[in-house]
């Protein structure tokens, strides 16, 4: 079996040998041995050749053809190295006007002799109680009459001839479901699949339900999978649902019996030269090793390890990201090692492109290949469990001993001694989460913004925003910066200059520093590498010329030129969604900066009403007329005009991208997107009718359009983030505009003015627009994974006032603030009794503040009170008035929920799961993440409920590697890959690494004996949670 654990393949479960009277060609019972032997050898090399790895034979009546292979398989081993499961294909009764097939596969491991016992055990439809043997099925062919001969193509002179009536009975007889049942039962239900014909030659799609309900919920309960090539029916199967009718995917679910089940797509081949060629294309792929225990564990997973079509998406994905994936680590100690321990020494470790569980007894080097892991990926992370200075670093430091080297996809190899550092200047190529880093984050989850959490939080939130948003900017802290810039300037412009330029200060100085400048040409030169695998991709491709048309062949020109049409008129629309998409961004831009104008000129007037107001009476007094000298004129008729049209602009282009759904009598508009995906199904479909020369080609057109689309998006431009360009001018910007912008800046600060309520109010409300786009992929994904639900907050919070406010107070002396303990209770009961998100009571807690001041309250007496005479030493009433009144020590603070629950309420275990729920969900990143016990400090019930899904539906877009001590994740999550650790204390502590799928024998013993101890323990859970092990 594949060290790899369960991989993505394509398996053809329904081929045909000569044993099958429809055979195209010579037929087993013709043949001498030697004529047998070479069928076999021909059928045996067209499954090695083929690009499928599991084979099912699926004979009608019989299992002789699979039994014949195994037979010469035995004889010759080395002619075939592909897994082939035996199969029968039955023809049973049910109310029906044609002959509803049935197919059973069956374990290969079976005794030889229960394939005799299955069939003895089949009775055929009739009056008599009739075996599926030769005699019988030629009798009741001979039973027929001239007119029912006739119809199948025979005559009544062919009643002589007996093979003739065997052909005719075995395709015409038919068997009782209760005899397939007991054959079943015979050979072991552990050892049967039955698979059911569904939109396939005589399938079940057309039995009328509603005339005969029992049979249709009977068979879609008893099959194990269903035969379908249709994309809709492969979608109901899988419980992925209808996309226009909600209702229709919960009932035919329901129908199955309440779970999902798989699907297979078959050749259906009667010849070798067909085995492995799909109908349609559509092949399929099963996430599986080829074993029966393989298949088995599809029954139990098969939204997760089916797909019907040309490739699954994670397949495809990992050819288009190949820098992103980890193919292997190798670790070895160093030629000229004195060390005498062996420790890594020799270690291979393959590792899947999905999920990975690493299990082991503690101390076995779970932890240990984590860290080796975030090592060899540069994670930015310094709370490593096992290479630390009093570990693995420490008096003699074997680290220095050992060289590891990690293999990406894309054929490129890193080697780094595990002695070494994280660079933090070069980009992080895999994401690690170690418990303690998880516990510490946990507790900077409720300590604010300006933490690491805060700042992984920021970066979330930035890259779910859209790029005609984000207005060219590079981080959510700069597009806030801009968005409230004019807002923050009408509370207090002072205030707010100082605050910008000091922040803008900070960040230009950080920006033009060597770090940042290194740290921007790492990141280039990754883009670079990219670029690279990508011309390297292009330089392989192998080029496939138009093919020639034929002249006569009027139906294929007829074709391609309905397919040129299709495609020109694809691309007419793509080009109209990318103008749309460009002029709704320009507009939206424009009507940004029009709006920040505006903004400007408001203040700028309101500034100037304010000079009048404070200056007019010293005017007046030197006998000047103050509008004399200075008048102001503002007209907001250009600006508000051209906001309006951009706007309008912005929203007609979009209402072209999106269309506009169906409302009330109102029919929907579809727009350039839906217009844009209609033309491509019309291509892919016109494509599909193409003879193969054509086929290839326009293949071959696919993917060097793909390699150029993927070539322009990582080249990008200067304002697209994370792009070749985007961190070229980032380099030219800081290494030749910032300096001398600093100069500027810092001339220039002053300082700035008090904060208004109500334009802080309205500072919230951006803040709330930019988490719009993460919290609605919060809920999406809360939905499709059934998990609790992230929600994202911006909040009006008194940051620091009680530190701040009690420095003014000296609290030895009488008043409402008296005394240490008293005055911080004080403080605390108000702030909990004000909600600062209300504009009144904002107000009102200024207000009460200031009052208890300058009016002590006792006993229902009040006494008023100096408020200079409760202050400290060099503390002034103005101060205190600017403080209190300014509302300074308000800030907007952006936080997380999870179900509803405040951090404050939720408990060690789910603040962890928010964690990982977070960086799971959320993170766009699609770099290699490894977590190191993700359910630590969480229940069973927990770990379902929480973090199952969320980490399955992560490993569809990255390769996730998850540590554990508990078996459920590895078991629930259904992981492609189990990575076993152990040691060897008596051979110098070498640790080992056994590798491979879940459902292979040795690992699921391992998994047991390590984590449970007992098969029935882990047999129970399965039962429970309806997972295969064992």
């Amino acid at each position: 079996m594949s060290n790899y654990g369960s991989s993505w393949n394509r398996w053809d479960l329904h081929i045909h040998t000569p044993a099958s009277f429809h055979w195209n060609g010579q037929r087993f019972a013709d043949c001498t041995p030697e004529q047998s032997d070479a069928l076999c050898s021909t059928i045996l090399k067209a499954i090695e050749d083929s690009e499928v790895i599991a084979f099912g034979v699926m004979d009608y009546w019989t299992f002789d053809g699979y039994l014949k292979l195994r037979d010469y398989l035995e004889r010759n081993p080395e002619s075939c190295s592909k897994a082939i499961f035996p199969g029968v294909e039955l023809r049973m009764t049910a109310p029906t006007d044609f002959r509803l097939n049935t197919h059973v596969l069956l374990d290969p491991a079976i005794p030889r002799e229960s394939f005799a016992d299955f069939i003895s055990h089949l009775r055929l439809a009739g009056e008599a109680d009739r075996s599926a043997t030769r005699p019988n099925f030629i009798d009741i062919a001979k039973d027929y009459d001239e007119a029912k001969l006739r119809t199948h193509g025979y005559s009544l002179a062919d009643k002589t001839d007996e093979d003739k009536m065997l052909r005719l009975g075995h395709e015409t007889a038919l068997v009782t479901r209760e005899s397939v049942c007991r054959a079943i039962e015979i050979v072991g239900k552990d050892n049967c699949l039955v698979v059911q014909p569904y939109d396939t030659s005589d399938g079940m799609e057309d039995l009328d339900w509603q005339r005969h309900p029992y049979t249709d919920s009977y068979l879609m309960k008893w099959a194990d999978f269903f035969e379908t090539r249709d994309p809709l029916h492969v979608d109901l199967f899988l419980g992925h649902g209808h996309p226009t009718k909600p209702n229709v995917g919960t009932e035919f679910i329901d129908n199955l019996g309440g779970l999902a089940k798989p699907v297979l797509s078959g050749s259906d081949a009667h010849r070798a030269s067909d085995y492995g060629k799909f109908p349609s294309n559509r092949a399929t792929w099963l996430k599986a090793q080829p074993t029966f225990k393989g298949l088995k564990q599809v029954c139990h997973e098969p939204s997760q390890r089916c797909f019907i079509g040309d490739e699954p998406p994670k397949l495809a994905h990992v050819s288009r990201n190949p820098t992103k994936y980890i193919e292997r680590i190798t670790i070895n100690k160093l030629a000229d090692s004195t060390l005498t321990e062996q420790w890594f020494d020799g270690t291979d470790v393959p590792l899947n492109s999905g999920l990975i569980a690493i299990i082991g007894n503690k101390g076995s080097g779970k932890s240990a290949l984590a860290d080796i892991l975030a090592l060899l990926g540069n994670s930015h992370c310094n709370s490593m469990e096992f290479l630390t200075e009093d570990r693995f670093l420490g008096p003699g430091n074997r680290a220095d001993q050992f060289l590891s080297c990690v293999h990406w996809f894309d054929g490129n190899s890193i080697e780094v001694l595990l002695s070494n550092s994280i660079d933090t200047m070069s980009p992080e190529r895999i994401r690690y989460l170690p418990q303690n880093f998880i516990e510490t984050l946990c507790n900077e989850i409720a300590a604010g913004n300006d933490t690491n959490f805060g700042r992984e939080l920021k970066k979330v939130i930035f890259s779910h925003i859209p790029t005609e948003q984000q207005l060219g900017l590079g981080t959510l802290d700069e597009l806030i910066d801009y968005l409230v810039e004019a807002r923050e300037t009408a509370i207090n412009q002072l205030r707010t200059e100082l605050q910008e330029l000091n922040d803008t200060i900070v960040r230009n100085e950080e920006e033009c520093g060597p770090a940042r400048i290194q740290e921007y040409r790492s990141a280039q030169a990754l883009k670079q590498r990219e670029l690279d695998a990508i011309e390297k991709e292009s330089d392989s491709l192998e080029v496939v010329d138009k093919p020639a048309e034929a002249p006569d062949d009027d139906e294929s020109k007829k074709r391609m030129l309905e397919l040129e049409a299709a495609q020109e008129s694809n691309l007419n629309i793509t080009a109209e969604l990318a103008s749309a998409r460009t002029e709704k961004a320009t507009n939206k831009a424009h009507a940004a900066v029009l709006r920040r104008l505006l903004g400007h000129v408001l203040n700028f007037q309101s500034a100037y009403e304010s000079f009048v107001t404070d200056h007019k009476e010293e005017f007046a007094n030197a006998g000047i007329e103050l509008t004399s000298v200075v008048e102001l004129k503002v007209s907001r008729e250009p600006i508000d005009r051209d906001l309006a049209t951009a706007e309008a602009a912005a929203s007609t282009a979009d209402i072209a991208i999106q269309g506009i759904k169906a409302e009330g009598d109102q029919p929907a508009i579809l727009g350039l997107e839906g217009k844009e995906n209609a033309a491509e199904r019309r291509v892919e479909k016109l494509q599909s009718q193409l003879a193969a020369p054509q086929k290839a080609y326009q293949a071959y057109l696919k993917k060097v359009k793909d390699i150029e689309v993927r070539r322009a998006g990582i080249k990008g431009d200067a304002d697209t983030p994370d792009t070749f360009e985007f961190y070229a001018a980032r380099i030219r910007r800081a290494s030749d505009i910032i300096p001398g912008e600093l100069l500027k800046l810092r001339a220039e600060r002053r300082t700035l003015v008090q904060k208004i309520y109500s334009e802080l109010s309205a500072i919230q409300k951006s803040y709330e627009g930019l988490f719009a786009p993460v919290q609605n992929v919060a809920e999406i994904a809360a939905s499709s994974t059934q998990s609790m639900e992230i929600q994202f907050s911006a909040s009006i919070q008194p940051v620091s006032f009680q530190g701040d406010f009690l420095d003014f107070i000296h609290r030895g002396k009488k008043g409402t603030f008296y005394g240490e303990d008293e005055s911080r209770a004080e403080v605390q009961r108000r702030l909990k009794s004000c909600n600062f998100n209300d504009a009144d009571n904002a107000m009102a807690f200024a207000e009460e503040i200031v009052d208890a001041l300058t009016n002590h309250v006792r006993e229902g007496e009040k006494t008023p009170m100096q408020i200079k005479e409760q202050l400290r030493e060099k503390k002034k009433v103005k101060d205190l008035y600017d403080y209190v009144f300014g509302l300074s020590y308000l800030e907007i603070e952006y936080n997380l929920k999870l179900g509803g629950k405040d951090i404050s309420q939720l408990s060690p275990g789910e603040k962890g799961a928010l964690l990982l729920v977070f960086y799971l969900l959320l993170d766009t990143e699609q770099i290699p993440i490894v977590i190191d016990q993700p359910e630590h400090n969480l229940d069973n019930e927990s770990v379902v409920r929480l973090l199952v899904e969320c980490i399955r539906t992560a490993s569809q877009r990255r390769q996730v590697i998850i540590v554990t001590h508990n078996p459920n994740l590895a078991v629930y999550c259904d992981a492609d890959q189990v990575i076993c650790s152990s040691i060897d204390k008596a051979d110098g502590n070498r640790i080992s690494y056994a590798t491979g799928a879940i459902e292979d024998y040795d690992i699921n013993a391992f998994a047991v004996n390590v984590l449970e101890g007992t098969y029935p323990a882990f047999d129970n859970r399965r039962k429970k949670w309806q997972k295969p092990i064992a």
